[in-house]
């Protein structure tokens, strides 16, 4: 078993997401995809609700889920709400996840809206500990976008991990002076590092230099984007080697 990697599942229920599937692969040829993931060795997954039908993808793996450590989000919240509807929201949310992927726990339970207003917000982080707490999951995190976020989280003393984007392109939240476990996100941007740059519709013409740049270097070091990739990360990454892609 893969440890130190996270299979992101993204991809199996957002058509069209990065290096993904489209309209001709059924549900069923998803859930097949997924097990031939797990029979490389990967013991993690990284959900969402956001990510389409990808936890009811992950609910139809039967018993294969039991060596498995499957994290996902929280996300919907409203948090104009009153302190008992924000409650009630994130711990309605939180079911449906267990519902629809057929769990009891969950490893990793994460904040999926950014923004200050989240990450500080007094009655959610109330409920995550509550959640942590009564046993139903093991660990709170968030998944951050600015360095501002990731400071407050920091901060909090509530986080037990919090991801972060890392990748070839985007290396500046290393630089950050973190307590709280780190784990890199889009490590091959959404599967972008493998396409052919010229052909490279996700990245707009000012980033195509450096998807070109990434590639040149891959052909003097003959090596491949993903060995070039592992080396970035082992050789920059701060902190514990766990990447979600």
């Amino acid at each position: 078993m893969n440890s130190n990697l996270i299979y992101g599942t993204a991809s199996l229920g957002i058509k069209n997401y990065g290096s993904t599937w489209d309209e001709s692969m059924s549900f069923r040829e998803r859930v097949r995809l997924l097990y031939d993931v797990l029979e490389l060795g990967i013991s993690r997954l990284d959900t969402s609700p956001r990510y389409g039908d990808a936890e009811l993808v992950i609910g139809e793996l039967g018993l294969s889920k039991s060596n498995l450590l499957i994290d996902t989000k929280l996300d919907g919240i409203d948090i104009t709400q009153s302190a008992n509807k924000i409650r009630e929201q994130v711990l309605r949310t939180f079911d449906c996840s267990l519902e629809r992927m057929k769990l009891r726990i969950i490893n990793t339970l994460y904040l999926h809206q950014d923004g200050l207003e989240f990450v500080q917000n007094e009655v959610l982080l109330a409920t995550l500990l509550e959640l942590k707490k009564e046993g139903r999951i093991a660990a709170i995190g968030s998944s951050v976008y600015s360095h501002k976020e990731l400071y407050a989280c920091d901060s909090t003393g509530v986080f037990d991990v919090i991801q972060i984007p890392y990748n070839a392109l985007n290396q500046s939240f290393v630089k950050d002076e973190i307590t709280t476990e780190l784990i890199a996100r889009s490590i091959l941007v959404q599967g972008a590092l493998l396409k052919n740059p010229s052909d490279n519709e996700f990245a707009a013409q000012k980033f195509r230099e450096h998807f070109e740049r990434f590639s040149s270097l891959c052909r003097k070091y003959q090596m491949d984007v993903v060995d070039l990739t592992k080396w970035l990360l082992n050789s920059q990454f701060k902190g514990p080697k766990i990447y979600s892609s």
